[in-house]
């Protein structure tokens, strides 16, 4: 996984996952998937990560045309079906992951607070 994750910015691009229970392993643990992959069994571990710190959402201004994505070129796919998800909360959304290997200036960076 090293090869897949060094140097690269992951992200996603829709909140899909908050609502169906998709990231909630990496929201509480301390350090993200980044070490619960890896630790999560270890009895007692578990615990003292998850009362580490508040878990934040990092929403960022991209570029998309630095963006790598899974499917080639997603937007309307993700724009169209995020808005159907509105009007039709039993429609299917497409949820997408990506990367990019530059690096998001600050002003483009956003934290929000989960709300429990």
């Amino acid at each position: 996984m090293q090869k897949v994750r060094d140097n690269r910015i992951w992200f996603n691009f829709t909140r899909k996952a908050l609502d169906d229970s998709g990231a909630d392993l990496l929201l509480r643990f301390y350090g993200g998937e980044q070490v619960y992959f890896y630790i999560n069994e270890l009895p007692g571990v578990g615990e003292v990560l998850s009362s580490i710190g508040e878990p934040f959402i990092v929403r960022c201004a991209l570029a998309p045309s630095e963006a790598h994505t899974i499917i080639g070129r997603p937007w309307g796919q993700i724009a169209a079906s995020s808005y159907h998800r509105k009007v039709n909360p039993h429609a299917y959304q497409v949820d997408q992951d990506g990367y990019q290997f530059s690096d998001v200036p600050a002003g483009c960076i956003e934290l929000l607070r989960i709300e429990p």
